[in-house]
């Protein structure tokens, strides 16, 4: 009686284990097909030619996403970046950007949270406010100049459609004097629809 137990047991634990692999199991990482709307906030650090001129600051923004395929996602971005200037004389400086491009996804079948590295490019709006230099008045100025971005990122799960992002990005914006470059690294909650 006690072997019948005992092969019993070996079988159903065999069993289990054999068609384990056959199950199909909807597993959020793997989705695609969907949209998903991210609001974040975070630092930016010039270097090169930008680190004369400004100091650390801050950055929001909001990006959209449509994932076209289990490790490819369409990225449009919208960030405002604060330039803290080293000189309290010169104009206050803003860049807005609007980029685009494909983020790609690293997905693992046994860990919900994904990683993913991401390349866009667009418009970046420079914004400088008026001043006085050497008692003259200096008007606001806009420029519109193109630029690029890429970074790595991750996805940490809260819910099957609520995700808080992490990711942290090299900007470089294109002009007459050479490129203007500055990392940014920033932190929000992505929710998928």
């Amino acid at each position: 009686m006690k072997k019948y137990y005992i092969l019993t047991i070996f079988i159903l634990i065999f069993a289990s284990v054999s068609f384990s692999q056959r199950k199909m199991r909807d597993l959020p990482q793997c989705r695609y097909d969907f949209f998903q709307l991210s609001v974040s906030g975070g630092f930016i650090q010039p270097v090169g030619y930008m680190y004369e001129l400004y100091n650390p600051s801050g950055n929001f923004g909001v990006d959209f996403a449509y994932k076209i395929n289990k490790e490819v996602a369409i990225n449009l971005e919208s960030r405002f970046n604060f330039m803290g200037l080293q000189d309290s004389a010169g104009p206050g400086t803003n860049y807005l950007e609007f980029t685009v491009g494909p983020r790609f996804y690293f997905i693992s079948k046994y860990v919900r949270s994904t990683f993913f590295f991401e390349a866009a490019t667009g418009p970046y709006i420079k914004m400088e406010g008026s001043y006085i230099k050497d008692s003259t008045s200096i008007p606001s100025n806009t420029k519109v100049k193109l630029g690029a971005n890429g970074g790595l990122g991750c996805e940490l799960v809260l819910s099957d459609n609520i995700y808080f992002t992490l990711k942290g990005k090299y900007h470089s914006i294109f002009g007459e004097r050479g490129t203007e470059s500055f990392f940014s690294g920033d932190g929000g909650i992505t929710f998928r629809f």
